[in-house]
């Protein structure tokens, strides 16, 4: 019996394609020490702190719990959560079981829509499947969502 459905709605703070290629505008002026250090989280966010901030671990460690804590509440809910980008990706990477290292390869656009059937923890066996990643507005599809080790963060 699968579990109730899960949507994640990425990027609520505005054009990420804006933002990413203002990024790396930013990123190119850094100083080599910075920009190495934000090259290397980008290859290992799962452990790596940004300063004053959190790995993907980190957020792992806080955002499944409160996932898992809404399924349990509401078992026979569809529920709609709103998420920042990087949310969606810890997400998705635990319904797909990859490691969170792979999570800056996920694109994650603004508004994108992803579905998750996320069964309760007492569900024996129960885990989180993926059913659609990224639904685009306007074509209703789920387009390229993930990007090659050829696609790494450069500048």
């Amino acid at each position: 019996n699968p579990g109730p459905l899960l949507f994640t709605v990425a990027g609520i703070h505005g054009n990420e394609y804006e933002g990413m290629e203002a990024a790396r505008h930013v990123i190119a002026e850094l100083d080599p020490a910075t920009r190495a250090a934000w090259l290397e989280w980008h290859r290992r966010p799962s452990v790596l702190r940004p300063p004053e901030g959190e790995s993907l671990g980190d957020l792992a460690g806080r955002v499944l719990p409160a996932i898992e804590g809404l399924v349990e509440r509401y078992p026979q809910a569809r529920l709609a959560v709103v998420v920042h980008s990087w949310v969606a990706r810890v997400l998705v990477c635990e319904a797909l079981g990859i490691h969170l290292d792979q999570a800056p390869r996920l694109e994650v656009r603004t508004g994108a829509l992803s579905i998750i059937d996320w069964p309760a923890k007492s569900d024996p066996g129960g885990r989180p499947t993926l059913v659609s990643f990224g639904a685009d507005r306007a074509s209703g599809a789920s387009r390229g969502w993930y990007r090659g080790p050829h696609r790494s963060p450069t500048v």
